[in-house]
């Protein structure tokens, strides 16, 4: 059954990746069916779906779906037994959850301690994917000069450990940024 549980959420997180993502919440839909009933004793599994699927509902602008699953997660109480990459990739996942929904205090919050956690553990993934989030924050709030520099860091993290997929997202949500920011020319490169 751990088996089982592990692969179906790694297609899932494949299929995120991919963008497929009615594929994804379905793999995230069973991972979460499979792990609920021993959710009290077990939760890694089960609170990294929830927090999956909160963030895949929310890019597809399922807000109330999105929100359902995202408010169940206690961010500043995950358990203890969530694995130390599971715990920081579930901070990630509320973070942008809470982008997507417009909650921007409640994602800053959030981003803030997915980069806090990720120092104090060493995860440059996380890190960089939390960076490139507070960018897009920041562009929200029209506040390029700040979202320009986190976008900087973040890429530069990902070219640092060659994170590809993570690193073309980073360079997008920059070039939209640039756009914004009525800097078409820079938004091309």
């Amino acid at each position: 059954p751990q088996l089982k549980v592990s692969s179906l959420l790694n297609l899932g997180l494949c299929k995120k990746d991919l963008w497929q993502l009615e594929e994804a919440i379905a793999y995230f839909n069973s991972v979460y069916s499979l792990t609920q009933p021993e959710a009290e004793t077990r939760p890694e599994y089960f609170i990294y779906a929830q927090c999956c699927l909160a963030y895949l509902h929310s890019c597809l602008d399922q807000t109330a779906i999105a929100a359902t699953y995202a408010n169940q997660v206690n961010a500043n109480h995950l358990p203890p037994r969530l694995t130390a990459w599971g715990r920081g990739y579930s901070l990630l996942y509320l973070s942008a959850t809470y982008r997507n929904l417009g909650e921007i205090e409640r994602s800053f919050k959030l981003y803030r301690a997915t980069i806090s956690y990720s120092e104090e553990n060493h995860f440059t993934q996380i890190k960089a994917n939390a960076l490139h989030g507070m960018a897009q924050l920041y562009r929200v709030q029209n506040d390029f000069d700040s979202a320009v520099s986190y976008h900087e860091a973040a890429i530069d993290l990902l070219n640092k450990i060659g994170a590809k997929c993570d690193l073309a997202e980073a360079q997008f949500q920059f070039g939209l940024t640039y756009q914004a920011m009525a800097r078409s020319e820079e938004s091309r490169i």
